[in-house]
């Protein structure tokens, strides 16, 4: 009987500790340390973050698939954390006026924490294995040509999956998100950096804002008299971000490469969960954020942590990351949170493009109109026991209706 109160009792502790991980930590956003709501990428699994991306990334891309595999473990316990997504898009534009774009994705995380053994009845023992998955299901639309707003939903379905009957849990969530960009180059003439015939280097200047609200969901009730609270909750969190995106591009009759890409982001992070009666409850956002020291300067407190980074992209092909996190008083962490992050993006776009400037045939300009090969991958560390990579693979096939 002893041994059927521990085992219980130490379940209970890794769910609750598992609950705080369930929503997926993409490469990007590691890499960058949680830089999320509002930067250049094409990482489908971004949608996570931010809920608005999905409607940008259709003014372009109409399909897009992503798998990872293996990825070692987010937090303490998971062995395995592997997840694919499925993204379309359709952009309007490209049979009338409107200048609306729409998309759907289907994504799923799945984990892995490995087999536990657990005593039924004396001299009986089973072994089962313990694991979680999320389906997560966002919708998005984006308007605008120039200047562009998109606003993004997500529905998220999680199960775990204890390994002891009678321990499952099942729960839902929402995301919400909004997002803008505002590209100074398109809206002011002036920029050009070098012109001579048909070619030509222009400056482009872009800049983003976003905000998201993550895991607003149902509280997931415990029966179990040890706990520390009658029920848990999903951790609510508020993410508001922007960044200032400068770029080199080459300008041919035909074609844009950008030669070389640099973002520089700040973003600011609230949790929206209280502890009230020793029960956690939400709160509304933004909750205590401060505009100009979390949001503008990047600085973190102990109710906010805030983030900085950058993203240099060079040729459309290799892209690095870095990002600090600093601050904030969440559950599970100690006061003094932070986290540093580091990672690359090779993808096949510029070297498609390249490839067309240089051979002018129907395979090369196919492939730089239409196709793009994704590979991510970040290093995150937050202290010894939380040291975490991340790396996917993305298949993009942009721009289909004009191959009709």
């Amino acid at each position: 009987m002893r041994k059927i109160i521990f085992t219980l009792f130490v379940l209970t502790g890794q769910f609750l500790a598992q609950n705080f991980e369930l929503p997926l930590f993409t490469a990007t956003s590691e890499a960058t340390s949680r830089l999320a709501a509002a930067i250049p990428t094409n990482d489908i699994l971004m949608i996570q973050e931010n809920p608005a991306y999905g409607g940008i990334f259709a003014k372009e891309t109409n399909f897009s698939y992503i798998r990872s595999y293996e990825n070692s473990s987010p937090f303490y316990s998971p062995l395995q954390a592997n997840f694919y997504g499925l993204f379309a898009g359709f952009n309007f534009k490209a049979i009338s006026i409107l200048p609306l774009s729409i998309s759907f994705s289907k994504m799923r995380n799945y984990y892995n924490y490995g087999e536990i053994t657990y005593s039924s009845s004396p001299g009986e023992y089973i072994t089962e294995t313990q694991y979680s998955y999320a389906d997560i299901f966002s919708f998005s639309v984006s308007i605008g040509t120039t200047i562009k707003a998109s606003a993004g939903i997500t529905k998220k379905s999680f199960f775990y999956n204890s390994g002891v009957p009678d321990r499952d849990k099942e729960y839902k969530g929402w995301d919400y998100g909004a997002l803008f960009i505002v590209p100074f180059h398109q809206l002011f003439k002036g920029f050009n950096i070098y012109a001579q015939n048909n070619l030509g280097i222009n400056l482009g200047i872009t800049y983003m804002l976003g905000a998201s609200i993550r895991n607003s969901g149902d509280k997931m009730y415990i029966n179990d008299s040890r706990s520390a609270s009658s029920y848990q909750v999903m951790r609510k969190e508020f993410n508001i971000g922007h960044s200032l995106t400068i770029s080199s591009i080459l300008s041919l009759p035909e074609r844009e490469l950008k030669l070389l890409s640099a973002t520089l982001g700040t973003e600011a992070h609230d949790v929206l969960t209280k502890r009230q009666n020793n029960n956690p409850e939400y709160v509304s956002a933004p909750g205590k954020f401060i505009f100009f020291d979390n949001f503008i300067f990047g600085q973190g407190s102990p109710e906010i942590s805030a983030s900085k980074g950058y993203i240099l992209s060079f040729f459309e092909t290799i892209s690095i990351m870095e990002g600090s996190e600093t601050g904030g008083q969440f559950e599970n962490y100690s006061s003094d949170y932070w986290s540093n992050g580091n990672g690359f993006i090779f993808e096949s776009a510029g070297i498609f493009k390249v490839a067309d400037m240089l051979l002018k045939n129907r395979i090369t300009e196919t492939l730089a109109n239409h196709i793009n090969f994704i590979y991510y991958y970040s290093e995150n560390n937050r202290g010894e026991l939380n040291f975490r990579t991340m790396n996917y693979f993305q298949l993009e096939v942009k721009n289909i209706t004009s191959l009709f």
